[in-house]
């Protein structure tokens, strides 16, 4: 009974707000980082990405899979 009490307040729970961190907290540049644009302080990042050129970025935090 505990567990599906927990269960159903964990389903309950309202979702937590999406937070705007800047990009480069948890992501570098892999290569090409002349081509990654920031704006707004690095809460916007755009990758120019076409035939000619390209850009890569991994994460900061290591993960399972992925």
């Amino acid at each position: 009974f505990l567990i599906l009490l927990l269960h159903s307040a964990a389903m309950a729970a309202t979702p937590r707000k999406p937070v705007s961190v800047p990009f480069h907290n948890n992501y570098v540049a892999s290569w090409g980082s002349d081509h990654i644009k920031q704006f707004h302080g690095g809460r916007k990042t755009e990758l120019l990405l076409n035939k000619q050129y390209g850009a890569g970025f991994e994460s900061k935090g290591t993960y399972l899979f992925g």
